[in-house]
């Protein structure tokens, strides 16, 4: 079908984008293609129950899911590609409103919020960022954001070790990308 045509060139793309070599240069990057491989499991699942109806897949979503986040924190996205999927993607019955996709989605926003809360408390400010507050985290992470944005679409400079400084306040790209999201999800 033209699903699959689709799937295998977003797949490719996936595969052989530069910015993603880094992944399989060092062994400590097997942890992101354990969930990459997760987090794309658990889409698959999650479309093939929407389309087929089906509860035992959406089930599987979910524990697929939760194992990618067992993996590594940016499992928390998923969620959001759920969400881009029934937007974009998923079949309109007339009577099937945002209200009715939520609650599709719940359980694994639900399951999200939960981890990254836990997860914050357990390990908290002994990762990486330091003694770096979560909005000042926040901040970084939009820019990191929006470099690999752009990278997606013009590789160039790719560099394993960058190293940025942490953001203090909000500037323009932040902004741009806190009203981004809030369009997305409002």
């Amino acid at each position: 079908s033209s699903d699959t045509g689709w799937v295998l060139a977003g797949s490719a793309l996936y595969a052989a984008h530069p910015l993603l070599s880094e992944a399989v240069n060092y062994a400590s990057g097997l942890s992101t293609l354990q969930a990459a491989v997760l987090m794309f499991a658990s889409v698959y699942a999650y479309v093939r129950g929407r389309q087929e109806k089906k509860a035992s897949w959406l089930v599987f979503a979910w524990l697929l899911f939760f194992a990618a986040l067992l993996t590594k924190l940016i499992a928390v996205t998923v969620p959001a590609l759920f969400a881009l999927w029934e937007f974009f993607c998923a079949p309109r019955p007339r009577r099937d409103g945002l209200r009715e996709q939520l609650r599709r989605l719940l359980p694994f926003i639900a399951l999200a919020i939960g981890f990254a809360a836990v997860h914050e408390r357990i390990v908290g400010n002994a990762t990486a960022r330091g003694a770096v507050g979560p909005w000042q985290f926040f901040l970084t992470e939009s820019q990191v954001w929006f470099r690999f944005l752009r990278q997606y679409v013009w590789p160039s400079d790719l560099c394993a070790d960058l190293t940025l400084p942490w953001e203090t306040a909000l500037d323009l790209a932040s902004a741009l990308y806190i009203a981004a999201a809030a369009g997305l999800f409002a």
